[in-house]
């Protein structure tokens, strides 16, 4: 399977995604090949003008079960944008390795509140400093 075959790609947004294609063709297969993952991913560019009003609003998450990550793009600049992605995206590479199936747990702030996701993430951004 090519790199750029594990994604699909949802806009849903009014982001102007051709502007940034040649970023995404590029990014993209760096990804798939770092992360490893082996699972298609489908990657949601969404508008929300209620959340990006807030400054501390939502800027992405991951669907396990659908294996798909959501991006909010409303007043964002593309290189936030990506980051927010690529975070998402290490979620889906920890689902494909199989780290949530024993143990999954989501809602406000599940993250840091969780002990198992919390040390996952503190490995995850030791090993790429």
């Amino acid at each position: 399977m090519q790199e750029l075959d594990l994604f699909k790609i949802e806009n849903k947004s009014d982001i102007d995604l051709d502007k940034y294609q040649d970023i995404l063709d590029s990014l993209l297969p760096y990804v798939a090949k770092h992360l490893d993952f082996d699972r298609p991913v489908t990657i949601n560019f969404i508008s929300d003008k209620k959340n990006a009003k807030d400054t501390l609003g939502k800027t992405g998450y991951y669907h396990p079960e659908e294996d798909a990550v959501y991006v909010f793009s409303d007043d964002r600049h593309i290189k936030d944008i990506l980051r927010s992605m690529c975070h998402e995206l290490v979620h889906h590479m920890q689902n494909c390795r199989g780290d949530f199936e024993k143990h999954h747990a989501n809602g406000n702030g599940y993250a840091l509140k969780d002990k198992f996701l919390d040390r996952k993430s503190t490995r995850l951004n030791s090993s790429h400093t």
